[in-house]
């Protein structure tokens, strides 16, 4: 499901002999007023340097980038890689920003669960703001259970939403 946030704040991750080279990154981003922080594993693929080219020739390199990037809107999915999950007492849907060892917590409820492994169940989790499949031992949650998962959560950009495009808009609609 793709998903409309705002950039707030970009830290870099791996960097490649120079600080202007960029490899991955954490954004900070709001997604429908909750704050989230995420892993951006291919922030290469999206913005590369050598050649730059595509998002990279409009917005730069290095710190230009990330100057150019902040408060920018996206369209992105995420992925939530869990590394460990239980049952939970609360009944709250929520992502729990990452602590100092950058690890998600996320509650949810288990809206659906695929059954078709004979070694594992995927869970399909309601996390308040996007759906996430969580792997489980089989049998282990049912339908309506909730669930504390702790993880890494991952953003993959799909696009760079055009805010000269809606200022335009705003600017016309203004005239009449």
């Amino acid at each position: 499901m793709q998903i409309k946030a705002k950039i707030l704040k970009i830290e870099t991750g791996t960097i490649d002999e120079d600080p202007e080279l960029i490899v991955d990154a954490y954004v900070c981003l709001e997604v429908d007023n909750t704050k989230i922080r995420a892993f951006v594993p291919d922030w290469r693929n999206y913005f590369p340097y050598s050649p730059p080219s595509g998002y990279s020739l409009k917005y730069g390199l290095g710190n230009k980038l990330i100057q150019n990037l902040i408060g920018k809107k996206i369209e992105c999915d995420f992925k939530f890689s869990d590394f460990s999950r239980v049952k939970s007492r609360s009944l709250v849907k929520e992502i729990k920003l990452p602590n100092l060892a950058n690890k998600t917590k996320i509650n949810g409820k288990i809206i659906e669960i695929d059954a078709r492994n004979s070694h594992y169940d995927v869970l399909k989790v309601d996390c308040g703001f996007d759906i996430f499949d969580i792997e489980s031992k089989k049998g282990e949650f049912k339908v309506g259970d909730y669930i504390e998962a702790e993880g890494r959560l991952d953003v993959y950009i799909k696009k760079i939403l055009d805010n000269k495009k809606n200022q335009q808009q705003k600017e016309g609609k203004n005239a009449h």
